[in-house]
């Protein structure tokens, strides 16, 4: 699967923040700039080391969709086969592929994890409730269209720039985190994907807003955040996860 070894060797490395060590989606695109009309291939990667990562299976796969620069928006269907095609990526500009992970329960059981609250697995460890959702911004032909990709998605966290990482050139890219549309103030963890560059972790203010220097190359920004469950019988926390996959120039 396009899974660059380089974001393994550095998620092995424990280049993310200690909160995000459990497993979580991001999106793996074949190319990251495409011409109008191109299909684009790509999968849904999950993991957190090379030991495990793999492709998520595609029956965990919801709500998966290309929003084109133009404002078209296209449902991408998540069939059997790891490979997923979105065969319109709209005009020329900055697209935008999204999607999420199913919501679910994850307990830790003495046989290991399992899908499955502690309400239904009472003699169950931690438990904690998943909502990830992950994007990707993907260049069109030549155009310069960012409106799209500047704007949010409406994850329940969710990683916004606030420019197109190549219209920023050496300067910093800023970027604001949102929690149910809300400013948050958290970590946010860039991870290259490619061979340049070293991993940071920056922290967004009351704002929710941060600014990153990312030399060039492919990045995944990675943000968690956790609230306590609404009944403690059943679950000790609501997780939540957001990436964003970028490319500098």
């Amino acid at each position: 699967m396009p899974i660059p070894h380089r974001a393994l060797a550095c998620l092995a490395a424990s280049c993310l923040p200690v909160a995000a060590t459990a497993h979580f989606p991001w999106l793996a695109p074949d190319a990251m700039q495409v011409a109008p009309g191109t299909p684009l291939t790509f999968e849904v990667a999950f993991g957190h080391g090379p030991e495990d990562v793999r492709s998520l299976e595609t029956d965990r796969i919801a709500d998966l969709v290309m929003l084109g620069a133009d404002g078209g928006r296209w449902s991408i269907a998540a069939g059997g086969e790891a490979t997923l095609i979105a065969d319109d990526v709209g005009a020329a500009g900055v697209a935008v592929l999204a999607g999420r992970q199913k919501s679910g329960f994850w307990t830790r059981t003495p046989e290991g994890g399992k899908r499955l609250s502690r309400a239904e697995y009472p003699d169950g460890g931690e438990c904690s409730y998943s909502s990830n959702g992950f994007k990707a911004l993907v260049r069109v032909g030549d155009g310069e269209d960012g409106s799209v990709a500047t704007g949010a998605v409406g994850h329940p966290l969710e990683i916004v720039p606030e420019a197109l990482p190549s219209a920023s050139g050496g300067a910093s890219l800023p970027v604001r985190l949102l929690f149910d549309g809300a400013p948050l103030a958290a970590d946010i963890a860039a991870v290259p994907l490619t061979d340049e560059g070293e991993a940071v972790t920056v922290a967004t203010d009351a704002d929710g807003r941060a600014d990153l220097t990312l030399p060039a190359g492919r990045w995944m920004l990675h943000a968690t955040h956790s609230t306590p469950y609404e009944d403690a019988a059943v679950c000790d926390e609501n997780s939540y996860s957001a990436t964003l996959v970028l490319e500098r120039e």
